[in-house]
């Protein structure tokens, strides 16, 4: 969106600055709950967003939207768009299909522009919530004589305004086809043997009738695991389906782990014959309990488990089992199946809500053992109500945003930092925590 020059508009300004809040450019939001604010030298090809959208592309949409129809003829011009249910929703309070109009190849000062947003189309509450339900609506639109009808196009969300959450998103530029894939239940879970997850539903989203293949990759899973599929009673690693448009399919992927302590993640490839759409990878993850660590990343897929923390583990020797906390929450049950636990939220802002406070919190009273570590941890539990979790819980208190050093000392007598000092940031470490909080 534009804010400023000749191609800033209201409707840009209202959206960046009264609905999100932004403060400055750059500022980039992921499905209206992820931010990433500034820019550095890694930013200019877009890089540093690549482990964001990866995470954010297994984040299972519980509807689809889509673009049925659109016109641009003056004084006629108009928008229709489909919204399917595909697991139900507990409520639809503040929840609203918006659309907006946007134009490419814009020149302002000798530079072209795209993707410029020329109007927001009056906002329509969503009214479905059941499996199954449609809700189409139709928008009129209101054009300038001036926009060029062959560089325009239309994009359409769903968003909650309680949390800013959009749950599903279509363009006029996306074309017939998609795809939407819901999982009923957890998609990683402490095992004790094999364990066949909730219903998967695979569904056409699309406007044209497609064909998908179906397979399971094994290559995160550690040797001696295994998985597959069941559709319709009969097992499967790979098959092909053909779906008419909002036609669905029902599965359920099974994880065989080996005795060794360990855990692993079964991926279900779901690719389009159309190849108009990009294939998606749903993770289905499981922890064996017993092993000595289990190690909770919550850095958003920025991959500092495998980069850094696991390779020092085992150099202790100790055996180690990783918890994904992009696919879900850990309980208490699960930390507890563990000598001790390791949970960290490198640079993204740390996301222990209430629910995962009081986990630990159980997990604690119960002699587990903790270290938690991850860069505004502190000021971020303290801004989400959390100041007295941090004292009774983890007994410490948060006093300032950013230390003006880096370096740490031990305590004298300490039976664990005695003589110890740290320097967060240089050597060979990930060199991600710049702003320490006090």
């Amino acid at each position: 969106m534009a804010t400023s020059g000749g191609l800033g508009s209201p409707d840009s300004d209202a959206r960046m600055y009264s609905y999100y809040g932004m403060n400055g450019i750059p500022h980039t939001i992921f499905d209206g709950v992820v931010h990433s604010i500034g820019a550095g030298p890694d930013h200019t090809d877009g890089t540093i967003y690549a482990e964001i959208i990866d995470g954010r592309i297994q984040q299972l949409a519980p509807l689809g939207v889509t673009i049925a129809d659109y016109g641009y003829d003056l004084g006629n011009a108009y928008v229709t768009v489909r919204v399917e249910i595909f697991e139900g929703l507990e409520t639809t309070a503040e929840t609203f299909v918006r659309v907006g109009l946007c134009e490419d190849g814009l020149s302002y000062e000798s530079v072209d522009y795209h993707n410029i947003l020329r109007d927001m189309l009056p906002d329509t509450p969503l009214t479905v919530s059941a499996v199954g339900e449609i809700q189409e609506i139709t928008i009129p639109m209101v054009l300038d004589g001036d926009w060029n009808p062959d560089e325009l196009w239309l994009w359409a969300i769903v968003q909650r305004d309680a949390d800013r959450a959009i749950l599903n998103a279509g363009s006029s530029k996306g074309g017939p086809y998609a795809v939407s894939v819901v999982v009923d239940g957890p998609r990683q879970v402490l095992l004790d043997g094999p364990y066949t997850f909730g219903e998967t539903v695979v569904a056409n989203a699309g406007i044209e009738t497609d064909t998908y293949d179906l397979t399971i990759d094994e290559s995160d899973l550690p040797p001696g695991w295994s998985a597959y599929f069941t559709m319709d009673e009969v097992d499967y690693t790979a098959t092909s389906v053909t779906l008419e448009p909002l036609e669905a399919v029902a599965l359920n992927v099974t994880l065989v782990p080996d005795e060794e302590f360990a855990s692993g993640i079964a991926w279900l490839n779901v690719h389009s014959h159309s190849g108009a759409i990009p294939d998606r990878d749903i993770g289905f993850a499981g922890v064996s309990a017993g092993a000595d660590l289990l190690l909770v990343t919550d850095d958003g897929g920025a991959g500092y488990a495998q980069d850094y923390f696991v390779p020092a583990l085992e150099s202790t020797g100790r055996s180690i089992a990783v918890w994904d906390h992009g696919f879900s929450g850990v309980d208490a049950e699960a930390m507890a199946a563990h000598d001790a636990v390791i949970w960290f939220s490198s640079l993204e802002e740390a996301n222990l809500d209430e629910v995962d406070r009081a986990e630990i919190e159980q997990f604690l009273t119960g002699g587990g053992r903790l270290f938690l570590t991850g860069q505004n941890l502190a000021r971020s539990i303290f801004n989400d109500g959390g100041a007295t979790w941090l004292m009774n819980v983890l007994n410490t208190a948060f006093y300032h945003l950013s230390s003006g050093g880096p370096e740490v000392s031990g305590v004298n007598g300490d039976p664990i930092s005695d003589e110890l000092m740290l320097n967060l940031v240089g050597g060979d470490g990930a060199d991600n925590y710049d702003a320490p909080d006090v």
